[in-house]
């Protein structure tokens, strides 16, 4: 017998005594038992909320809304899907300006094969600009075009301004294939025609880098660099490349 049933079991105590004292102690058991279940189910409810928050706030920042992993997901695809927008897919998405001073787009040579040269004045190579002129007089009428970029990054060889430049190549060289403005082909401000074309037809052992003035990117009538020629190969010696070109067009 425990001690509960001892105490109702003494001398003196009546049923109906016993019978209240029962109900008394059932029903503070059964309040017990709600309160205790009513703790632990919103225990529970707590738990399975921050469960939920874990699972779908995951790599919020601090001082920053959660991001929900499927959210994050097409978040990131879209980012991924506007910047593969934004790449240039060829040579026409690019535009330079001209020793004019107007900004003109390359896709205004779409069709054409191109031969891209950085040049300079007072290099020892200058005597290509006669080369160069020769393969767009041979060639304009089939198709091919020149875009001279002056440099001045080798050993300041192209020090001149867009007038002076302009002169210089008239003047010495007749020069009537399209000439832009002054740019950086190497470097943190290298022009973004150059950073493509760099990368697209990297130099010797995958160095990408612009070694001299006068070199030489072949870019087929669809944009599409094919060919890199280092500064002393002699424009004449490019002419195959450029009937091969011409005639797939």
């Amino acid at each position: 017998m425990n001690t509960t049933d001892a105490f109702l079991a003494a001398p003196g105590r009546t049923d109906r005594y016993r019978a209240r004292h029962r109900f008394k102690t059932t029903s503070f058991s059964v309040l017990l038992v709600m309160v205790l279940c009513g703790c632990l189910g919103k225990v529970g409810s707590e738990a399975a909320m921050t469960s939920a928050s874990t699972e779908t706030s995951t790599h919020a920042a601090p001082g920053q809304p959660a991001v929900t992993e499927k959210a994050a997901s097409g978040t990131s695809a879209q980012i991924a899907n506007t910047r593969e927008d934004h790449m240039p897919h060829n040579v026409h998405d690019f535009s330079a300006r001209r020793l004019n001073g107007q900004e003109e787009s390359l896709g205004a040579y779409q069709g054409r094969v191109l031969l891209i040269v950085n040049t300079a004045s007072k290099c020892g190579l200058t005597p290509q600009y006669e080369g160069l002129q020769q393969l767009y007089d041979d060639y304009a009428k089939d198709g091919l075009t020149v875009l001279g970029f002056p440099c001045n990054q080798f050993a300041n060889q192209e020090p001149g301004t867009e007038e002076e430049i302009a002169t210089f190549c008239s003047v010495n060289y007749g020069v009537t294939f399209p000439m832009f403005a002054p740019i950086d082909v190497n470097g943190r401000h290298a022009h973004p025609l150059y950073q493509y074309l760099k990368s697209e037809m990297p130099g010797l052992l995958g160095v990408e880098a612009i070694k001299w003035n006068f070199t030489k990117f072949l870019v087929d009538a669809q944009g599409v660099p094919v060919r890199r020629y280092g500064p002393r190969t002699p424009p004449d010696a490019i002419r195959e490349d450029i009937e091969t070109l011409l005639q797939a067009r």
